[in-house]
């Protein structure tokens, strides 16, 4: 936690991966690294109020015939704590930059040229309320006989 009120998760990937093989007169010797980047950042703003800023960030990756471009996926969430701590209300943006748009293309096969462009909608907005019912869990009553209790129940 770089301070009090902020925590980091931070996950990077990194794979060297080696792909070999042919079919049909098509021939494929491939080297290629592949790494992803992935941070999730909670900020706690008040007792009540906390937020969250989560990216992810894999880079352009070739797999046998297909090479695609790099994407990312920004997203954020704004979260207060009602009715005593009992009640939680949320609101949530994914992709707010939509970077998850992707453009590819096709490899190693000859006299074919193929590009592709995938563009969805994927940016949404959400909003929550969360109520949670009964007591907390440290309000339960806990069994404080010892075993040696519970097995003189059973062989009696």
């Amino acid at each position: 936690n770089p301070i009090r009120w902020w925590t980091v998760n931070l996950n990077a990937v990194i794979i060297y991966q080696t792909i070999k093989g042919a079919a049909a007169g098509v021939t494929i010797d491939q080297h290629t690294n592949i790494h992803e980047i992935e941070t999730t950042n909670q900020i706690i703003l008040s007792k009540t109020w906390s937020a969250e800023l989560d990216g992810f960030f894999p880079g352009g990756q070739t797999f046998g015939q297909s090479k695609n471009s790099a994407i990312y996926n920004i997203s954020a969430g704004l979260q207060k704590s009602i009715l005593q701590g009992q009640g939680t209300v949320r609101f949530n943006v994914n992709d707010i930059s939509k970077g998850l748009n992707m453009t590819g293309q096709t490899l190693g096969i000859n006299g074919v040229t193929a590009f592709n462009t995938r563009q969805t909608d994927s940016r949404w907005i959400g909003l929550a309320f969360n109520y949670r019912f009964g007591k907390t869990a440290n309000a339960r009553k806990r069994n404080d006989s010892g075993s040696a209790e519970d097995e003189k129940g059973r062989t009696n």
